[in-house]
Parts: C-alpha cells; structure tokens; sequence
C-alpha cells in the first residue's frame, strides 16, 4: 500500500462545489458493483499499514481495537489528525469510494449494504460508514443534520465544547475534506442558524435517511415508486408509530394498491383513535375498504378454478416465487385468467404498460414482510432457493410446507383443485421488454 499523503489534502480530488449536484433523469442506471463488497472489518485492515502512529508506551497503534471488541479513544489531536488522513487516503483513494453525483437520487444510495457493494453514496449515508471508520480508529466524530448536506463534525476544543467555532466539519461526500462553519454556509449558498450545526443521535439520523426514501418514493415513476414508498413507510412506522400524517400515507397506498384491505381498516381505526380530526379521511377510506372487502368476497365465491380450462396460467398456487426486478419472494395463494382489478387500480399501476397489459394471469403473492400483493404473470419467476416465509396468513390457505412447496387446506383445495399437482408446472416466456410492478 502507498505511504499516506504529508498533507490531509494532498492526495484528494476535487471536491464538487454547490449544495447538491444536479437532477439526473429518473432511471438512469446505477453504477455496476465493483467485484464484491467491502465490509467494515476489511477497510479496518486496510487502514492499518497507513496509520503511521505511536501511542505512548502501547507500541504501534492499532486501530484502537480492544480484545473484547470495544474502541478506545485518541486523545492527542494531532493523532487524531494523522487517523483521519490514514481514513482519507485508504477510503477515498486507494478504494475508490466517492459521493455518487452521476445517479444522485438513486435509492440504492441510502442503503448501506449497496453503498459498501458500489462503493458511492450519498453525503448522509458516506457519512454513517467514515463515522464508523473514525470511530473504531478512535477518532470520536458526531453526525450533524446540516441542510441539504448532512456533515460530521470533529471537536478541536475541550470536551463538551459549545461553540461551532471549536469544531471542524468534514464533508464525507467531499473525500473527506475539512471545513469550517463558515466554509459550510458556502457550500450549500446560504447562512443558517447555529442550530443546524448542533450533533443528532442514532435516530434522528434514520429519520433522515428514511425520509429521502419517502421523498423518493414521492416523485419516482410509478413502476418504482409504491414498493419504495411502501417499504419506507414501513420503516418510518416502526420509529415514530404515532405519526397519524404518516399513517394516512399508509392507508391510502395500500387503499390505491388495492391489497390487504383488513389492513387498511387497522391502520384507520388506529388513526381515528390518535387523531379524531381525521373523521372525514378516515370515514371515506373506511366505506371504499369495506366495500373492496365485499367485491372480493363475491369475486371469491365457491366456483372452483381449473388450470386445464386456463392454459396460459404457468404457476399453481403454494408455489414460491420471486419478483424477476425487484427480487422479493414470496407464495402464490391465488390466481385469475386476467387482471381482475378495477381500472383505477390498473391505472396507478400503471399496468396497460406491462408488454402483455391486464390480459394475462395475475396472481395473488404473500410476501415475507408480512404484506401481499397482486402480479402479473410476466414479472413473477420460480424461486429458484424456495422455502417456508414468515406470513401471519399463511395458515389460513395452507396446511403444511412440504420441501419447496406450501400444500393447500382444504378450502383452497376445493377452489383450485388442480392446482395441488405440481408436476403441471411451466416456465412462462421471458418477456424481453424491461418488467413493471403493477
């Protein structure tokens, strides 16, 4: 490994000027994974061999890494320093990792498994990996909520220090570049209140980067952007249950998704009781959702489905599948020979731009979160590693799993009688035409 830079700076690229880089068109491709991932422990090792360093009276330094797995601190600010220099150069260029300016808005950026595998982010989720960095070299940092940039800060003072004037604030998406307060009001064109520089714990940080999800979420294309605000949604749920503006976001996507309408009706009688506000919202989703509920149950009546008489379907039920984009698996429950939604469902959805459209069976999937939907038969493929999910419905359609299949109760038994012979499995074509969710 090259010997560390003399100067912090030295060896940096350019660090890209302006508060955010510019918008991108939506679907661009991200970039291609580099061979591999790169967990934290393999930087960690990395660094080792630039970090020319001496702790008094411990022989070399270390990575500041105990025998029981907790880190100990620097407290010397110049080795402090040299820490952040040995971080600077290891992760930004011998690495390669970089703020991802080209696919700025992709969601793949606020996942931290992605951003280890395609080695770019954006500047918070650049941000949380240098923090863990620094902080198992024994650099102690603290996240900052800076507008449109989120930035660490590193305290120049005593502890405890008050005054922004007494740290210094590293820009992640920058290659690690340190500024002052006053560099960071340039950076994003615009003075901010003393506030804005004050650390966020743990949470206010996932806050932060689930909210990009939602806002993502918000203006994807439709054939991106339900399983993405559904998913962030969720995530935003299990930190702050209560949020009863959150919770109606819930309850209208999965009211427009047309799916798990026992749940919507949950999600209401909860916003009812937190907010009574919300009665005129909550009264109007209340009545659709019921009426759902009642079309399904006639659509659901006791006549009985034959694969024989449907020969396009390809997939029994007790099947498990995955989505051929987005990779989420889960078991079929049901089916129809055609898209048997009604045409403002297959309008959000978006489904007349699928290459077969609403023409083609659709399927009825419990999927592992716990949530379930309604796909169309091109998007759906045999899972090629099946096994049992986590579903509180699956005993309410089957009975047993058996091996790489779940086995019908008898209710289901009697509605899909041919469906429990899953030797008639076939392989759908492979439409070549890029695959929409509906």
């Amino acid at each position: 490994m090259a010997a560390l830079p003399p100067s912090r700076m030295a060896a940096l690229p350019p660090v890209p000027h302006g508060c955010a880089p510019p918008p991108v068109p939506h679907g661009c491709a991200s970039p291609g994974p580099p061979p591999g991932s790169v967990p934290t422990p393999i930087l960690l090792t990395l660094l080792a061999p630039s970090l020319h360093l001496r702790c008094p009276g411990t022989g070399s330094f270390s990575c500041a890494q105990q025998s029981h797995g907790e880190s100990s601190h620097i407290e010397d600010l110049d080795l402090q320093g040299q820490a952040l220099d040995a971080l600077n150069h290891v992760l930004f260029t011998e690495m390669k990792f970089k703020g991802n300016v080209a696919d700025f808005y992709n969601p793949l950026n606020s996942y931290m498994h992605q951003v280890l595998i395609n080695r770019t982010g954006i500047p918070i989720s650049l941000s949380v990996l240098y923090l863990t960095l620094a902080e198992r070299l024994g650099v102690r940092l603290e996240p900052v909520n800076f507008p449109h940039h989120f930035m660490l800060r590193w305290c120049q003072g005593g502890q405890g220090a008050s005054d922004i004037t007494d740290y210094v604030y590293i820009d992640a998406f920058g290659y690690g570049k340190s500024l002052t307060a006053k560099e960071c009001e340039y950076m994003i064109g615009r003075h901010v209140t003393e506030e804005f520089y004050a650390p966020v714990n743990t949470k206010e940080v996932l806050q932060r980067m689930v909210g990009n999800l939602l806002n993502l979420g918000k203006r994807e294309s439709k054939d991106r952007s339900f399983m993405l605000l559904r998913v962030s949604l969720d995530l935003y749920l299990a930190m702050y249950p209560d949020s009863v503006q959150h919770l109606l976001l819930q309850a209208r996507l999965y009211f427009h998704l047309g799916i798990w309408p026992e749940k919507v009706l949950d999600i209401l009688q909860n916003i009812q009781a937190l907010d009574p506000s919300q009665h005129g919202a909550v009264a109007y989703l209340v009545q659709h959702t019921l009426e759902h509920i009642e079309r399904r149950k006639e659509d659901s009546g006791p006549h009985v489905k034959l694969r024989s008489s449907e020969k396009e379907v390809c997939y029994p039920v007790g099947l498990l599948v995955r989505h051929k984009r987005y990779g989420y698996s889960g078991v079929i429950f049901g089916w129809d020979p055609v898209c048997m939604m009604p045409p403002d469902w297959i309008e959000n959805l978006s489904v007349h731009h699928l290459p077969q459209g609403a023409n083609q069976p659709f399927y009825s999937i419990l999927h592992e979160d716990g949530s379930c939907s309604y796909v169309a038969q091109e998007n759906l493929e045999p899972h090629p590693d099946p096994g049992p999910i986590q579903h509180p419905d699956i005993s309410h359609y089957f009975s047993d799993f058996s091996g790489d299949h779940y086995v019908l109760n008898k209710e289901l038994q009697l509605q899909y009688p041919e469906d429990t012979d899953f030797t008639a499995q076939s392989s759908p074509k492979q439409p070549d035409a890029l695959q929409l969710e509906p």
